[in-house]
């Protein structure tokens, strides 16, 4: 009778039990020595330079962005053989790890991205549960659902950018736990890039 009950739920019920299950295990002290402190692995932290270097100035043809697709495999690649390794350790390597996956082109490398950014908010990196959220955007967006938190902005051709499909039920004390800015300051930001040529 209960596994019944179970399957006619809806899937958004399972969501939003998701989400809460993870806002509660951020807001829990981690024990001790669970801080991920540590020096960081090298290699990690140098392809996640490169990463974030390649996006500070987005490519102008489709040549140059073929090229940083090409990067992008070749570090989430690296990033998998690290991981089954367990090279990673600290906060700073998952967080590292977590942004790398976050540029993939798969659902599954989002859904990784989002459990790496996961461990990384346990572990205490500062902008670990900002990429949680961030990565479960893209994941949901990916699958053709509406994104959650509101981090995700795209755009098709010259069409004005877009935060849509956007679920808006989510609340933004939950938003505020995960280091995500409220639904009125991301909309102020869409504007702005709207306004700007």
């Amino acid at each position: 009778m209960i596994s019944s009950v179970i399957r006619g739920l809806p899937y958004g019920f399972f969501i939003r039990i998701a989400l809460l299950l993870a806002a509660l295990a951020f807001l829990q002290l981690a024990p001790a020595g669970a801080s991920g402190a540590g020096e960081n692995n090298k290699e990690l932290e140098s392809m996640y330079e490169a990463d974030q270097s390649e996006r500070k100035v987005w490519p102008s043809s489709q040549d140059a962005i073929n090229v940083m697709n090409e990067r992008d495999g070749k570090r989430r690649a690296a990033v998998m053989q690290m991981l089954s390794s367990g090279a990673l350790k600290t906060a700073g390597d998952y967080f590292h790890a977590a942004m790398i996956m976050q540029h993939g082109d798969e659902p599954s490398d989002f859904m990784l991205a989002h459990e790496l950014a996961v461990v990384a908010g346990f572990k205490g990196h500062s902008n670990g549960r900002w990429l949680a959220a961030a990565s479960w955007d893209r994941l949901l967006q990916r699958l053709g659902r509406s994104q959650r938190f509101g981090t995700q902005y795209r755009r098709s051709g010259k069409d004005p950018w877009t935060m849509e499909p956007l679920d808006t039920g989510l609340p933004d004390s939950l938003r505020a736990e995960y280091g995500v800015p409220t639904l009125e300051e991301s909309r102020k930001r869409l504007e702005k890039m709207n306004s700007t040529p």
